[in-house]
């Protein structure tokens, strides 16, 4: 049986290394959604507003609407992604506890997951939900 003293002790390391895990995780998510993901949304964002110019520049009288809603979707998205970005960020440099950098990295987590239904399949440079519950 342990001590009141190792018990403590215990916990104390426990809690540490929960709170080293969950700032590398942070830290990981934050670097993919940077890295990997900013980008992608970008270019995606950058092809539909060509798209939208070029369908307005040859007189199109359809599909002009469905194009600008996309674009705005995924403006939207991008202006949160950023925002969270910063936000974890800014959780990560603080110092925050484990529990405030899972927030953070959920919150962003939650943007990522709404912006995979509207970037093009190819473009995107991780499995989507879907794909991965198929692999056999």
């Amino acid at each position: 049986m342990l001590s009141p003293t190792e018990l403590d002790s215990r916990y104390e390391v426990s809690v540490e290394e929960y709170e080293r895990k969950m700032r590398i995780e942070g830290a990981i998510a934050l670097e993919i959604a940077r890295s990997m993901i900013l980008p992608v949304v970008s270019s995606e964002l950058g092809r539909l507003v060509s798209s939208l110019r070029d369908s307005e520049g040859v007189g199109l009288e359809h599909g002009r609407k469905g194009l600008r809603a996309a674009a705005e979707k995924l403006g939207v998205g991008l202006d949160l992604l950023e925002q969270r970005c910063d936000a974890l960020e800014g959780v990560l440099k603080g110092g925050a506890n484990g529990e405030a950098v899972g927030v953070a990295s959920a919150s962003l987590r939650e943007i990522v997951d709404s912006i995979e239904y509207i970037v093009d399949d190819s473009k995107w440079p991780l499995p989507k939900y879907r794909e991965m519950l198929f692999i056999y």
